[in-house]
């Protein structure tokens, strides 16, 4: 389904006539459901940790420190489609230790005043660099997960943040997307859509539930990774002496 389709879809949920274009059609029908994919599109990317969206990015370490400070910047270390961080998927690959954070600019003014190191690595995100206490080893293999903001994609497969060509299609659910065009559109037109946002509201929590990674409940013990933020020590059976 591409929005093209998706649109002409909604538009006979509505009762209108379904257009035969959308990106540049000049109807203002046509143009407020234009306006109302965009914003759809959009809270479905922010509704919740959808794992199609879920993005490694890795990049080599920079090591130079900032002026007489314990810490370097990671320039360019945050991707252009970067919309939020994953929590505790920061890892140094190369020492197989995870880092500590994102910290507040409070809490990092408060590590970087100290002449001790931590004995934890710790970022911290800064537009679109990281900063990394203490100085990394330069060329360690760094990671972390994040949510990508582009939730449509080009003809070609190219992730987008909106909608740009008729013949893009969603990266997200699309029927989701369409039925949230319908309750947008009549709320914009003062029409009663709260049937229409429910089915949309069901719908969209039905698919995040079923999207998530399930796991056994085991009420005896806590889930346990084997790894925390710390300092690491490979699991095994150690002679106490």
């Amino acid at each position: 389904m591409s929005l093209l389709t998706m649109s002409q879809a909604a538009a006979r949920l509505i009762g209108l006539a379904a257009p035969s274009t959308v990106i540049g059609n000049t109807d203002p029908q046509v143009a407020e459901l234009l306006a109302c994919a965009q914003d759809e599109g959009f809270d479905l990317m922010r509704r919740g940790t959808w794992q199609i969206l879920d993005t490694v990015k890795t990049f080599t370490a920079i090591a130079t420190p900032v002026g007489s400070y314990n810490y370097a910047i990671q320039t360019g270390a945050i991707p252009t489609d970067f919309d939020r961080f994953v929590q505790e998927t920061f890892w140094n690959y190369t020492r197989k230790r995870p880092l500590y954070g994102p910290v507040t600019a409070q809490e990092w003014q408060n590590l970087i005043a100290w002449t001790s190191s931590p004995v934890v690595d710790t970022f911290r995100f800064v537009g679109s660099d990281i900063w990394i206490t203490p100085c990394p080893t330069a060329g360690d293999t760094m990671a972390y997960e994040y949510i990508s903001k582009n939730w449509c994609q080009s003809a070609l497969g190219v992730g987008q943040s909106e909608w740009l060509a008729d013949d893009d299609t969603g990266i997200l659910s699309e029927d989701i997307m369409k039925l949230g065009l319908v309750w947008r559109f009549k709320q914009k037109k003062g029409l009663p859509f709260k049937a229409d946002y429910d089915k949309w509201d069901a719908r969209a929590r039905q698919a995040l539930v079923q999207d998530q990674p399930q796991r056994t409940i085991n009420f005896g013990s806590g889930y346990n990774t084997g790894r925390r933020p710390g300092i690491s020590v490979p699991e095994g059976s150690w002679d106490v002496h």
